[in-house]
């Protein structure tokens, strides 16, 4: 008798579902006459079940595609949708996006999403929406709060990584807000304090995934190099450069030989009076690329190798096996090892 219950309940349930989300179509049909009845699509989308939700997100598409050249009467709508709505706006700013003339989203549209941002304190979601008509200031300001939006969910990494793509494709007049080299170097130096390194490393990840039509990476092997050589030669070195050479490395099976040319640009530069995370840095970027990266430790001075291999053990014993193969005349910066 429960089972039969609860069959029943769950079949009016889905008759209520299918009821509401035949509404939502309808409601849909009459926006195309009048624009204000978004209102009630929004208010539909707040109160429906999952079915509801589903149906909207899809069938908002071809409806914001027919309104899309009435942006002044469609986007005032938009900027009022209920709390719960999120979803829903978020997919309407992006469809109008996608639909600009010039291939990206018009001034018009950005510039009415940063006052929906700042009127109610959204989230950066909103902004990544309009990321193909940033321009290179704003998507320089807006991506470490895109960045920082990661949570360890799906959606998010696709979120950010379509932002990724989107601020470095150009359109029919239209150049790219950041060409793949400016945005490579912005993720080490323009995501702020309040992007956690962890985040930081992800994002990385993300972009080194990232392709534009799903066959196109993102960014190619010289654009990558051209990106490294500009952050070795800045004054202040971020130590996530050597993290971005490994997980290029790691994600597209690339060579060693361009980690280890990195490391040998820090040793160079003397890493070590960089400060204890450049140092971290560089000592797990030793440990990592052996045994290509023995040869460079002739030229750390003892001080930072013995702080280099308290910091990463595992290059004590590498490091002692490669002396230990040297003449006896050539152990001298190795003797307080071998000892």
């Amino acid at each position: 008798r429960e089972a039969d219950q609860a069959a029943l309940k769950q079949r009016g349930d889905s008759e209520v579902d299918l009821a509401l989300a035949i509404h939502g179509e309808i409601l849909l049909a009459l926006c195309t006459r009048n624009v204000e009845l978004l209102r009630a699509v929004f208010d539909e989308f707040v109160a429906g079940s999952a079915l509801v939700k589903r149906s909207l997100m899809r069938l908002i598409v071809p409806l914001v595609r027919s309104q899309s050249a009435v942006l002044g009467r469609l986007m005032p709508v938009v900027a009022q949708f209920p709390e719960g709505s999120e979803d829903l706006a978020i997919r309407v700013i992006k469809t109008l996006a996608l639909e600009g003339t010039a291939g990206g989203a018009s001034r018009e549209l950005v510039q009415s999403v940063f006052d929906m941002q700042k009127t109610r304190n959204l989230d950066a979601r909103f902004i990544a929406a309009v990321a193909n008509g940033l321009n290179r200031a704003e998507a320089l300001e807006w991506i470490g709060k895109i960045v920082n939006l990661l949570d360890g969910k799906e959606i998010t990494a696709s979120i950010i990584k379509d932002f990724f793509i989107q601020v470095t494709m150009s359109g029919t007049g239209r150049p790219s807000a950041l060409s793949p080299v400016e945005l490579l170097v912005a993720l080490h130096n323009n995501l702020g304090s309040e992007v956690s390194e962890e985040k930081a490393e992800a994002a990385i990840v993300l972009y080194a995934k990232a392709s534009r039509d799903g066959a196109t990476p993102a960014f190619n092997s010289n654009q990558f190099t051209v990106a490294i050589n500009q952050l070795l030669a800045q004054n202040t070195i971020p130590p996530l450069v050597l993290k971005t050479v490994e997980i290029q490395h790691s994600v597209k099976n690339v060579a060693a030989g361009p980690a280890v040319s990195t490391l040998d640009n820090l040793v160079k530069k003397k890493f070590w009076e960089m400060g204890d995370k450049m140092t971290r840095a560089v000592s797990h970027g030793l440990a990592v690329f052996l045994p290509g990266t023995l040869a460079l430790t002739k030229n750390i001075p003892r001080k930072p190798l013995k702080k280099i291999i308290a910091m990463e053990p595992r290059l004590s014993r590498a490091i002692y096996d490669y002396a230990m193969k040297m003449p006896p005349r050539d152990q001298d910066h190795y003797k307080w090892l071998i000892k």
